[in-house]
């Protein structure tokens, strides 16, 4: 097999309203080549037989699973982690079903990747919907354990080294973690290139339209209702569960610092509130991370 740029990991369900014109985005990419692999949730729509219509004309779209039933975008785009090849491409990237790519998302990241020796690459996104547009900022600076409760930018704009990409592959693959559920596949690919110590960039500007609609599973958590659903979610303690696996798989609950974050206790409290302004990089997270943080440990008190 002739060994290409980019292999695209593109997880699907339901999706016949929008997946042509996202795959064609795809095909128009400038100055790169690829192959796209997609993988199908059980859907009740017409999906498999537009995937199949766009199979045959175009040789470099491959179809892995479509029988299946994952329940959830990051089980599908872990599905596709752990059961596609690598070995032919040089950079893995992500994309969800209903978005639009712009013609040069993927050279850029690429030229950005092999200019600042990149282990994974993240951009801002402009969210879109029938009546207006606004760009999602990400790219404010990394903080020291902002991978601890973030991601590193929008999923869909993530793009990956084989070598990296391999490795959380493998990862993946081990007995022991099989049975860890990721909700978050794109904050799991975040947190495990911090938590090696990878070089990660965020671009300020943006190569995806990140169209929002009545059927997006998680959307974009723009304004104020946003941040008092990741308060709530943290109140739940999902967040930290959450984060918890992460560090299990990566290794990381075994040293020190990260212990104490995934403690309950007074010195772990004090660690959170000397350190606050670390775990999240924009500053108005920080202080919302932080009443969040509080109110979940005197509750659990």
């Amino acid at each position: 097999m002739k060994k290409k740029d980019f292999c695209i990991l593109l997880a699907a369900y339901n999706g016949e309203k929008f997946l042509k014109k996202q795959i064609t985005s795809i095909l128009n990419q400038n100055n790169v080549s690829l192959d796209i692999f997609i993988s199908l949730d059980k859907s009740s729509d017409n999906s498999l037989e537009l995937i199949r219509k766009i199979q045959k004309k175009n040789s470099n779209i491959f179809l892995i699973s479509s029988n299946k039933i994952f329940g959830s975008a990051s089980s599908n785009f872990i599905n596709l982690i752990k059961n596609v090849n690598y070995k032919n491409y040089s950079y893995i990237s992500f994309s969800d079903q209903d978005d639009i790519w712009t013609k040069n998302k993927l050279n850029v990241a690429k030229k950005k990747i092999i200019k600042l020796t990149l282990d994974g690459y993240a951009s801002n996104t402009l969210s879109f919907n029938s009546k207006k547009k606004k760009l999602i900022i990400k790219n404010q600076k990394l903080t020291e354990y902002d991978f601890l409760f973030e991601g590193g930018g929008p999923g869909h704009s993530i793009v990956l080294t084989r070598t990296i990409a391999t490795q959380i592959k493998n990862k993946l693959n081990i007995y022991k973690f099989r049975n860890i559920k990721i909700n978050y596949y794109d904050w799991f690919i975040y947190y495990y290139v911090r938590s090696i110590n990878g070089n990660w960039y965020i671009d300020k500007n943006y190569y995806t339209h990140y169209r929002q609609h009545t059927f997006n599973e998680i959307g974009s958590n723009l304004g104020i209702k946003g941040i008092l659903s990741r308060i709530r979610v943290l109140l739940k303690d999902n967040l930290l569960k959450e984060s918890k696996n992460y560090a299990i798989i990566t290794g990381l609950h075994n040293k020190e610092n990260f212990k104490l974050i995934y403690q309950k206790n007074f010195k772990s409290i004090l660690f959170i509130i000397f350190n606050f302004y670390k775990f999240r990089r924009n500053k108005t997270e920080k202080i919302y991370f932080l009443i969040g943080y509080l109110i979940l440990f005197f509750k659990k008190s």
